[in-house]
């Protein structure tokens, strides 16, 4: 499940889309004060009686207000628009308000008499009227009425069925890539009842005996028997340094965080042809996400768009753009059976799908700056615990056996994969799976 506002989600898509709080009015204080200003009309003064000192609209004012609210109505039009056509299978539009049933029956009797206008719409003050007004005349369209958790439940049962309905089946996309972030498809968390204990991915790698840097940042140290780790240091806060250069750990995670966002159906056929305005490419795209604030300025200043470009240029993109079936940023949970009980592990998978020749891959980006000669041995080292976890995942949580598992180096602009003897030797040490 992700949480989003309906501006983020903009260009992305769901198989499942639940727009919450439709009830809630529209913000009008645009059209309040004294004075009004539009960039067209100007300013909109009210007058003063001298006598009484009341204050009565000018016909200015009057022109301002009115234009000043249409503009609001129509700005929420296409934010309506761009939250309902997030969905791809099934979209549940959730509101409250009072008397619901009656204000339906109303509705319903009004459009039967008389045609919806342009007048009921403007005067309209949230996004459930709208809805109202427009009423069930769309097929596959239903509405329901809900006064307890328990009514809201067993309509969810019916709407998507009682596994949980698309859930079960895996969401593909076309070849060359989805645009947004899907979500594993098939998740078995423990039965309540049971007790579990819960970890992360990254928790189960500071497991690990190693001393080099982490791509995290955080400051680990080789345990002497005990996995002993030194504290965290943490950052000093902007607000008492100003601003600061990013760490190595934070320009990273701006690298990671812009190859999540590449438009993988747009320029799979647009790449290739476009040799001499690659890098121009990548830096419309920072500017972009910047603009989006998905990126901060600091950290759209950290990228490389000549290292990107290399990286898309060879092995990474011979992955995102001719690869089949793509998911970036897969979250999961996976139950592991363990002697002292059941263990239940989330984490997050970068990238996943077909490679060309249509072998099920899974790869995780790595920002490691690593200097030194066997880069490779040290890579393997850091992140096969990882690598076993999410093999472990993707063919126990779909059902098909994964065939390749591969970290990319983004400094070295190279893919190394995880043998599986490393996968099984991994899992093994990480669980103590005999």
């Amino acid at each position: 499940m992700r949480l989003s506002t309906v501006h983020a989600a903009k260009g992305l898509e769901y198989p499942i889309v639940f727009l919450v709080g439709l009830g809630r009015k529209f913000n009008r204080r645009d059209t309040w004060g004294k004075m009004l200003l539009h960039k067209d009309l100007g300013a909109g003064l009210r007058s003063m009686e001298r006598e009484g000192h009341v204050f009565c609209d000018t016909f200015q004012y009057k022109a301002v207000k009115y234009r000043l609210a249409d503009d609001a109505l129509a700005e929420e039009m296409r934010v309506l628009y761009v939250a309902m056509t997030r969905a791809r299978e099934k979209l549940f539009l959730l509101g409250s308000g009072s008397h619901m049933r009656d204000t339906l029956a109303q509705a319903r009797e009004e459009r039967r008499i008389v045609p919806l206008t342009p007048g009921k719409v403007a005067l309209a003050d949230n996004y459930l009227t709208w809805l109202i007004l427009a009423g069930e005349d769309s097929e596959g369209w239903q509405t329901h009425v809900l006064d307890t958790p328990e009514q809201w439940g067993e309509m969810l049962r019916g709407a998507l069925g009682a596994d949980g309905g698309a859930a079960d089946e895996p969401e593909t996309e076309p070849a060359g890539g989805a645009e947004g972030k899907e979500t594993l498809p098939m998740i078995r968390p423990p039965r309540e009842t049971e007790p579990f204990i819960k970890t992360t991915v990254s928790r189960l790698k500071e497991t690990y005996p190693w001393t080099a840097d982490q791509e995290s940042g955080s400051d680990l140290t080789a345990g002497t028997g005990g996995g002993e780790r030194t504290a965290h240091v943490f950052a000093r806060p902007l607000f008492l340094g100003g601003v600061r250069e990013l760490t190595p750990a934070e320009k990273g995670s701006a690298a990671h965080l812009f190859l999540q966002h590449i438009p993988l159906t747009a320029w799979r056929e647009t790449w290739p042809a476009a040799a001499d305005r690659q890098t121009a490419l990548l830096a419309e795209l920072g500017e972009t996400l910047r603009q989006r604030q998905l990126l901060t300025p600091e950290q759209e200043g950290s990228l490389d768009y000549a290292l990107l470009r290399d990286c898309l240029s060879g092995d990474l993109g011979a992955y995102l753009f001719r690869g089949r079936n793509l998911r970036r940023e897969a979250p999961f949970l996976l139950r592991v059976e363990h002697r002292a009980g059941p263990v239940l592990v989330q984490g997050v998978i970068d990238l996943m799908g077909e490679d060309a020749a249509g072998r099920r891959f899974l790869l995780d980006y790595k920002t490691d700056v690593i200097d030194v000669p066997y880069w490779e041995n040290v890579l393997l080292k850091r992140y096969a615990p990882q690598m076993a976890v999410y093999h472990r995942a993707v063919s126990q949580l779909t059902g098909r056996p994964n065939e390749v598992c591969l970290l990319y180096s983004v400094s070295r602009r190279q893919s190394v994969e995880v043998p599986a003897a490393r996968l099984k030797k991994a899992w093994a040490e990480l669980f103590d799976d005999g």
